[in-house]
């Protein structure tokens, strides 16, 4: 598992260049278990990570504030060229956002799971619906409603 974490919030093996990751990766791509943590400084290097999933294949990509990678108006990344290929390379891709109209519409078509917390503000509800995901705005605490496509 690689996990894309700029905010700081998840444990692993840690990484802040992309020269350590790559160079972790060529010596131990083949383990059988890892979970890695980027937090990089300079985003082009988020950029090569990608590029690195979809070498390696038989990969999990968690991808927190993911709208950061993929924007709403993005029609072309690295990042969504996972979401479109990926599976050709067993690579799994997990993104996660607090605000789901921020995230480009290629991205939402092609997600097969969607979990939603509470929504209130009009936008992000609205798009929830678009999506199939109803009533957001009345769950309360860590419910969540959840669409499988």
């Amino acid at each position: 598992m690689i996990i894309l974490d700029p905010l700081d919030e998840h444990q692993g093996i840690l990484f802040f260049t992309l020269d350590d990751f790559a160079f972790y990766m060529s010596e131990h791509f083949k383990d059988d278990e890892f979970r890695l943590v980027c937090r990089f400084q300079d985003m082009a290097d988020y950029e090569a990570v990608f590029e690195i999933a979809e070498t390696i294949k038989n990969v999990c990509l968690v991808v927190e504030e993911a709208q950061i990678y993929i924007s709403a108006r993005s029609r072309e990344s690295k990042f969504l060229r996972l979401c479109h290929f990926g599976r050709h390379w067993d690579v799994k891709v997990i993104g996660i956002a607090r605000r789901t109209p921020e995230l480009s519409s290629d991205f939402r078509a092609l997600s097969q799971h969607i979990i939603s917390f509470c929504q209130t503000h009009p936008p992000d509800v609205k798009t929830m619906a678009d999506m199939g995901v109803y009533d957001v705005d009345k769950l309360e605490g860590h419910d969540y409603k959840e669409v499988i496509y």
